[in-house]
């Protein structure tokens, strides 16, 4: 097993306070968000649908320091000398919304649509094969499939160690048997494809991808109150300025993990941006929770905008929006895309991840 991985694999224990494999994860929790479909019919039809968030079992003391921390609210005016633009947009490249569908894989979906942003080859890496991949490594690890969660760093890892199958060889060749993501089948999580099987069918990305740790599930779990106020103000920044480095030569997405409170809003989301809910807010319902249900989720930061504006229930306006690229497909949210505020940003992320193409040899 390789030592990074080991190395991380401590880390977690001790930050999450049981042994970091398969079980560390319970099965995924159920939540339910309205879906908007468009049509020339109706110009909205509103529906419902479940989305699965991953089932983290924080302990006591870990779920009492991420709950009774209240962040300062960060305003577009708090970094004084701040060089950085005060928006930026980098969208997805064409890459569609994704659909994790009736499984905890928001991870696995996550990693693999900033990889795809980052190609540039539109809906290219199959989720599938690196889940399979995954059943079969945990088997033999103590790294979970992804099936039911994972880590950041674990996933990415995972792509880096044994390289991508993309969606056409999947489809033409199978994974393991499948030939589709089983994304309406809950009981379904397919079947264990073999290192052997994977790196016949597999294309090496370790030359061009870079990633950097913005923040790690042991820091965030770790900081004190005093210590999370000013260090998750320089995550933020670190966030922001990474996404305004990109280059002609390089491009840069940031995936990151948080924690929601789903029995709020929907699935936490409790403002609006562009459509009602789409938009993670420090609702003084929130607020006011002091033991709030909490599921995890894994998203894309596509941008920032520090003078974006949205409004919750009790018309109160929050100032100061990350761009996300969700994966709960395009009927969800602002057509598959949702906002996050920097204070809520600031209490419930607990994981940030750059993830960096820089060009070469890749057609």
């Amino acid at each position: 097993m390789n030592k990074s991985v080991l190395a991380l694999t401590s880390l977690l224990t001790v930050a999450i306070g049981c042994n970091a494999n398969a079980s560390e994860f319970g099965k995924p929790i159920v939540s339910t968000i309205p879906v908007t479909t468009h049509n020339i019919a109706q110009d909205q039809q509103h529906k419902t649908k479940q989305v699965y968030l991953m089932n983290i079992p924080l302990t006591a003391k870990q779920k009492n320091q991420i709950v009774k921390f209240q962040p300062n609210k960060i305003a577009s005016a708090t970094f004084a000398n701040n060089t950085l633009p005060k928006q930026i947009q980098l969208g997805m490249n064409n890459t569609p919304v994704l659909d994790q569908g009736r499984h905890g894989t928001c991870v696995t979906f996550a990693m693999t649509a900033a990889v795809d942003a980052l190609l540039g080859k539109g809906d290219y890496v199959s989720q599938l094969c690196s889940l399979e991949l995954g059943s079969y490594i945990e088997k033999r690890s103590y790294t979970p499939s992804g099936w039911e969660g994972s880590w950041g760093n674990l996933v990415l890892n995972q792509i880096l160690q044994y390289g991508i199958v993309n969606k056409q060889t999947q489809q033409q060749k199978s994974c393991s048997g499948m030939t589709e993501y089983p994304r309406d089948q809950e009981s379904n999580v397919g079947n264990p494809m073999t290192l052997d099987d994977f790196k016949l069918n597999s294309e090496n990305l370790n030359e061009n991808i870079f990633s950097i740790t913005l923040l790690s599930v042991p820091q965030r779990l770790l900081w004190n109150l005093a210590e999370a106020q000013s260090n998750m103000d320089s995550v933020i920044q670190n966030v922001k300025k990474e996404l305004a480095a990109k280059t002609e030569n390089a491009s840069v997405r940031v995936v990151f993990g948080t924690l929601l409170p789903y029995q709020h809003g929907t699935a936490g989301a409790c403002a609006k941006f562009h459509e009602t809910n789409d938009t993670w807010a420090l609702t003084a319902e929130i607020k006011a929770d002091t033991n709030p249900e909490l599921g995890g989720h894994e998203m894309v930061i596509t941008g920032y905008d520090d003078d974006a504006t949205a409004v919750d229930k009790d018309s109160v306006k929050h100032t100061g929006l990350f761009t996300l690229r969700n994966s709960w497909g395009a009927d969800a949210g602002d057509e598959g895309n949702y906002y996050m505020t920097y204070d809520y940003f600031k209490q419930f992320a607990i994981e940030a991840r750059k993830v960096e193409l820089v060009k070469s040899d890749l057609k």
